[in-house]
């Protein structure tokens, strides 16, 4: 009895034994080939196991995390974007003189005005083109049909024909603008030829004078603010009433010019007057 219990009892710790055992061994058996993989290839990473997020770069903590849409490329080269709204319909600005780079022309749309001087009696006149840039053509021309001879018994005529050039535009107001003659041009005065029984003689070009002050007016300049000697030469001045006693013109408030207009303050005056002399060119529409 005694035997068969003790060949009971070396067969538990047998059994026992051999459950423990393989466990164990597997263990220190996958270790050591860990062990030895890891010696043959150190530069080789483990694989991920499935499901297993990365591991995460911690932030330089010198400067924190640096958001990619301010600095794309840390130490690289930045680029700046500038952004233009264009709005429709904008004004167009002309005759800006604080700005050097933009050319400064006459407020006018036409491509040229024709504008004339002329007292409205008579059989004289004078004619200028006028460009924008100020640049002008023109002519003079005077006739006397009872200047006569043998040679001309149809009669004489004065004439000039002229070209030249305003500038240094400055704008006093919105209908005035002051402005200089830089240069006039024509042919020297007292030439005689003769043609078809006339005597043709080059003279002046009247009205237009070098060392003047000029003004260019609009259109809707207003006329009380006109000198009554540059409105003397004006042809709306037949629509005005005249004082009886100063025989001044009375000129409504809201009445315009109408047309544009040059006056040439020329400096002189008139010994019957003592008003300065005023020459006025317009460009009716004729």
């Amino acid at each position: 009895m005694k035997k068969k219990f003790c060949m009971a009892a070396l067969l538990i710790t047998l059994v026992l034994s051999g459950c423990t055992a393989p466990g164990a061994g597997g263990d220190e058996a996958a270790d050591q080939t860990g062990q030895q993989k890891e010696q043959e290839n150190p530069g080789e990473q483990p694989e991920k196991e499935q499901g297993q997020e990365p591991p995460k770069e911690e932030a330089d903590p010198t400067f924190g995390e640096i958001p990619a849409d301010l600095y794309p490329a840390v130490g690289g080269e930045t680029t700046t974007t500038t952004t233009t709204t264009v709005t429709e319909n904008a004004p167009v600005i002309e005759n800006n003189i604080d700005d050097p780079a933009h050319e400064i022309v006459l407020p006018f749309h036409e491509e040229s005005l024709l504008m004339y001087f002329s007292s409205g009696a008579g059989g004289w006149a004078t004619e200028l083109t006028l460009m924008r840039d100020g640049s002008f053509t023109g002519n003079y021309h005077d006739s006397e049909m009872g200047e006569c001879g043998d040679d001309y018994p149809n009669g004489t005529f004065y004439v000039c024909e002229f070209s030249g050039k305003f500038g240094s535009f400055q704008k006093i107001s919105e209908t005035t603008w002051s402005m200089q003659l830089e240069s006039l041009n024509y042919a020297p005065a007292g030439t005689e030829t003769y043609i078809n029984g006339t005597r043709h003689i080059t003279t002046d070009p009247y009205g237009l004078s070098t060392g003047s002050l000029y003004q260019f007016y609009t259109k809707d300049k207003k006329v009380e603010e006109l000198s009554r000697v540059f409105i003397s030469w004006w042809e709306g001045r037949y629509q005005l009433a005249y004082d009886q006693k100063s025989g001044n013109p009375i000129i409504p408030k809201d009445l315009v010019l109408d047309c544009y207009g040059i006056a040439n303050f020329t400096g002189n005056y008139s010994e019957t007057t003592g008003e300065e002399e005023i020459y006025g060119f317009f460009s009716y529409d004729y």
